[in-house]
């Protein structure tokens, strides 16, 4: 099988992350051709990118790797995971909404871009104001009463504001590949003070949490990032494709995911491992599993094996079976 892997771009990923490279060489080994590209760094020409690949793998976050993911998409390439549900992680707003309303526990949020007129609700709770498309804890500002809120300079653009959940500065942050859930608990990133993080156990309640996660956005890999709040654990954020550095085994698990979904004759797999239809719900299961439907375009077609571009210069050989892009018009 031919799979493409979308890499993130080195100034944002400077080192190697040995989970990836050792998942590569599990592939390779197992018969599978990788091609792995980092579009930042190709020459591409978006009309005529066709799928060329049985399997994408979207690991990038970078807005330039989701617009032609969203391009592959709509001819009807398989992506690992599936391009809507990942393009909604990468919107706070939208993953606000999909969570509260797929019951799953998050904090109470807002949307503006006139911060003073928060001067009431932050004179009742304490609150986070974050970019409503911003990532790794980036320009993240805890605001605990109106006057801190007075002093917070207006955004350029607006902001998700969400109502801080009291917690003890820990994170629980969960990896999941499949129906396999792992946990690490780490200190939160809003805290000046930083550690490594420690493995701990996964109760059964918090499992199905994370496993709701990944029906609500069709993923089957993906992290899932909780506080403990008075009332039990809140879900405060969910991203695709996290490093997984910390999980042992971890690339052989999701070579087994990938290699399962190759097997599936039809659409994708969603986190329990269920087939799923063309539109992206699931074939069984509870709920809406498919928050974000995939819609057919109008004259979709199904991938075709590789056509050589005039265009095409040939890739720089890493392995037998694994190479780099440089120029793509074909995929």
């Amino acid at each position: 099988m031919k799979l493409y892997v979308m890499l993130a771009f080195r100034r944002v990923a400077p080192a190697p992350n040995e989970v990836l490279v050792e998942l590569f060489e599990t592939l390779a080994r197992r018969g599978h051709t990788l091609e792995i590209g980092i579009a930042e760094e190709l020459i591409m020409s978006p009309q005529l990118l066709q799928p060329k690949h049985d399997l994408y793998l979207l690991k990038s976050h970078a807005p330039l790797w989701l617009s032609l993911a969203g391009i592959l998409h709509a001819q009807g390439a398989r992506l690992l995971n599936p391009f809507l549900g990942c393009r909604a992680l990468q919107d706070k707003l939208l993953t606000a909404r999909a969570l509260r309303e797929g019951g799953i526990p998050a904090p109470v949020s807002w949307v503006t871009g006139d911060l003073q007129r928060l001067q009431a609700i932050a004179a009742e709770h304490p609150l986070i104001i974050k970019p409503f498309d911003g990532r790794r804890a980036e320009g993240i500002r805890v605001v605990r009463n109106p006057l801190e809120l007075a002093g917070v300079p207006e955004p350029e653009r607006p902001v998700l504001v969400q109502q801080f959940v009291p917690n003890d500065g820990m994170d629980l942050k969960l990896y999941v590949v499949g129906s396999e859930v792992f946990g690490v608990r780490k200190p939160s990133p809003l805290l000046r003070e930083r550690g490594p993080g420690e493995r701990c156990a996964v109760n059964e309640s918090v499992r199905k949490s994370a496993l709701r996660c990944g029906e609500l956005f069709n993923l089957s890999l993906y992290g899932v990032d909780l506080v403990e709040g008075p009332d039990g654990p809140v879900v405060v954020d969910v991203n695709y494709f996290p490093s997984y550095r910390t999980i042992p085994g971890a690339a052989a698990l999701i070579a087994d995911r990938i290699d399962l979904m190759l097997r599936t004759t039809g659409g994708t797999l969603n986190g329990r491992g269920r087939p799923q239809t063309d539109d992206g719900y699931a074939s069984s299961g509870r709920g809406r599993a498919g928050f974000f439907r995939r819609r057919k375009a109008e004259g979709e077609v199904a991938p075709r094996g590789r056509e050589q571009d005039p265009g095409r210069r040939p890739a720089q050989r890493l392995s037998s079976t694994v190479t780099t892009s440089s120029t793509v018009g074909d995929w």
